[in-house]
């Protein structure tokens, strides 16, 4: 008679714990409950703008005339609810295009509201926008947040290419990157392998836990790269965020405005530090400067035909003495004292392409402050 031996029991043990992973139902696994924890939370955002082209033949040009033609502008994007009462953390970026415009959000259970911006910053790539409804809203708890080590599991949940409510998941890549954008240089970036694509920006990173890793805010797009996409840390955005909505409750005073602040409220440009490595970056022969990341539509620097693009090496007020431009830290204080109808030159340095060439000119443009 054939006798079977009794498994040992560091055996009996393996079996058993391989039986009860195995059991583990897909509503169990890890990754499904942080997601299951952030969707109610996460916003699909659409912005909407009506801008003037204008439109012009040879012929037209000749005869010093031009068309204009107005048309809709769409932004996607996704957001995160942070609070009942209905504000909303999101990139600068998604939302820059819609001020005092149309702003749209809709929420995982179809709901659907009007939104209005409340504050943004472009430096950091973050916007505050507020909903209204007079019950409480599914806020996402940010109590706590994830520790972002190396190689940890993350989790991007947005709105990428208008697919609403989408989930892709990597690791934690690293910490403490360096970007350098059409829009200037973003520093202290986490990078992670997660796919995030257009629309994914604003929404949220989080963890194994459904804690929040950062706001996604930009993927490195190039010929045979995959897998390289950036998000602002939550030690960033929470402080950010928690200082903007007690600003907007009256509960804490707003911070006096920088100097750049002043010059977007007189002259309708937003300026974006731009260090040497990046300006090299796009191309410009400077050594830093401010660069135009927005324009004010029918402001003093768009009637006097300034672009994105453009940088600001330089600034006169007397039209004698020019102060040059290396970055934020290298405004003169006058700016402070600029009253409407103030008379002020800019020194700024852009970029021409003609063909496969790049030629580097420079102008000195007089605006008046409003």
């Amino acid at each position: 008679m054939l006798r079977l031996s009794p498994l040992p029991l560091g055996c009996s043990l393996l079996l058993f714990m391989a039986c009860t992973l195995h059991a583990i139902s897909p509503a169990e696994e890890p990754t499904v409950k942080a997601v299951q924890r952030a969707l109610p939370s996460v916003v699909n955002i659409q912005t909407e703008r009506i801008v003037q082209r204008t439109v012009a033949t040879d012929v037209d040009l000749f005869m010093r005339r031009y068309w204009v033609m107005k048309q809709p502008v769409y932004s996607l994007g996704s957001g995160l609810l942070i609070s009942p009462d209905g504000y909303i953390i999101t990139n600068h970026h998604v939302v820059e295009m819609a001020e005092g415009l149309k702003i749209r959000v809709s929420f995982y259970n179809g709901s659907n509201y009007e939104a209005k911006l409340i504050t943004s910053d472009p430096d950091k790539d973050l916007a505050l926008i507020k909903i209204e409804d007079p019950k409480e809203l599914p806020a996402f708890d940010l109590k706590t947040i994830s520790p972002n080590l190396l190689g940890q599991t993350v989790i991007a949940v947005g709105n990428p290419v208008g697919y609403e409510n989408s989930v892709s998941q990597g690791i934690l890549s690293a910490t403490n990157r360096r970007l350098a954008t059409d829009n200037g240089e973003m520093t202290g970036l986490l990078q992670t392998d997660a796919a995030i694509n257009p629309g994914n920006s604003g929404g949220p990173l989080i963890d194994i836990n459904g804690n929040l890793v950062g706001i996604n805010t930009a993927k490195y797009s190039a010929n045979a790269v995959e897998g390289i996409g950036f998000a602002i840390p939550a030690g960033v955005v929470v402080p950010w965020a928690s200082d903007a909505i007690a600003v907007a409750k009256g509960q804490k005073a707003a911070p006096e405005p920088v100097l750049a602040d002043v010059l977007r409220q007189r002259f309708g440009f937003v300026l974006h530090e731009l260090s040497a490595s990046a300006a090299q970056t796009l191309g410009y022969r400077i050594n830093g400067g401010l660069l135009i990341r927005d324009i004010a539509e029918d402001g003093p620097a768009d009637r006097a035909g300034l672009v994105k693009g453009m940088v600001v090496i330089g600034i006169s007020f007397d039209g004698r003495t020019t102060h040059p431009i290396l970055g934020t830290d290298s405004l003169p204080r006058e700016i402070q004292a600029l009253k409407p109808g103030q008379k002020v030159r800019f020194t700024v340095v852009a970029l021409l392409t003609n063909g496969i060439y790049r030629q580097q000119i420079g102008r000195v443009i007089t605006l008046e402050a409003r």
